[in-house]
């Protein structure tokens, strides 16, 4: 059973208004679906997938450079990280990172490459041919480090981004600044990061703006007995072109294994989500299954599958 002292909860409530108050200076920048690589503001983590996206302030796997650079911090030897993602149709998408750990110092590299599949290359349907599409993909490589102030993780990374589709093709650098601190109320800690913050170039004469994102958490932790251990996270996202969702997880985790399960708030199209995760010496496997409500995607069963490799 939990006991929320009050302390505790005035400085939750603190810490969410804080961030909502920052969030509307930042938001609805451009209209709804106006932005380019949209898949940068998808997190490639099974395991927060499955906590409904919630996560910002606790990453613990090599899918950092794609939720909180300072999550960097949590990675406690070299790390080699990779993960599948199975969307609807025939999309997906493909996530490699390589964590290195030194005394004062740690340095991670990572490739993320989404495959939005073929499309039919058609005028008005009429011309409609199963051989005559198109293909069309998102690739970004990532540089992230940090440092450590404190009761602060502060992290960045650089991306080198490219996009194209069919026979046009734009390219671009991003910066990502995040952080996570370790509050005064045992077991709460709070992140935030700004995500995909830079410059791409035009695309057929026209230029797109990136899926520029602001994502801000907490996580509170706490045995529920001498063998279960809990999570309860919460976050809000806010897009700059006007998105705003509240993720919400929750995970136990007993011996090596973890069971998780989540809600995306106000989000469009994702439900409820759920997965495990098992822990065998130095392999972690995670595995994720998420339910959408619109008519496009319900048919589908998007899975997301990662391993982590100690080294």
């Amino acid at each position: 059973m939990f006991i929320f002292r009050t302390t505790m909860i005035q400085h939750l409530l603190i810490l969410l208004l804080a961030a909502a108050g920052v969030m509307p200076a930042y938001a609805f920048l451009y209209e709804k679906g106006g932005t380019c690589l949209p898949s940068l503001s998808l997190p490639a983590s099974a395991r927060m997938r499955a906590l409904g996206d919630a996560g910002a302030a606790d990453v613990r796997d090599g899918a950092y450079a794609s939720v909180n650079p300072a999550g960097i911090a949590a990675i406690d030897d070299d790390l080699i990280f990779l993960e599948h993602m199975n969307y609807f149709m025939d999309m997906k998408s493909e996530y490699l990172s390589a964590t290195l750990k030194y005394e004062r110092l740690s340095v991670g590299v990572a490739v993320q490459y989404f495959d939005m599949g073929a499309a039919p290359l058609t005028r008005d349907g009429g011309d409609y041919d199963e051989a005559n599409t198109f293909h069309a993909y998102d690739a970004a490589v990532m540089l992230t480090s940090k440092v450590t102030l404190g009761a602060f993780n502060v992290g960045a990374t650089i991306k080198g981004l490219r996009e194209s589709i069919w026979t046009q093709s734009m390219n671009g650098i991003a910066c990502d600044l995040g952080a996570t601190w370790r509050t005064p109320v045992q077991g709460l800690i709070a992140g935030a990061a700004l995500m995909n913050a830079g410059y791409m170039s035009a695309l057929a004469e026209n230029r797109y703006p990136l899926s520029t994102l602001f994502r801000t958490g907490v996580v509170y932790s706490r045995p529920v007995n001498e063998s279960v251990k809990s999570k309860l996270l919460l976050d809000m996202n806010m897009s700059a072109d006007g998105y705003f969702t509240m993720p919400a997880g929750v995970e136990l985790t007993y011996s090596a294994l973890s069971f998780r399960a989540g809600y995306h708030f106000l989000h469009d199209t994702r439900s409820f989500s759920a997965g495990v995760g098992l822990v065998f010496g130095n392999l972690t496997i995670d595995y994720c299954y998420i339910r959408y409500l619109d008519d496009i995607n319900a048919g589908s069963t998007p899975q997301f599958f990662a391993l982590g490799i100690g080294i």
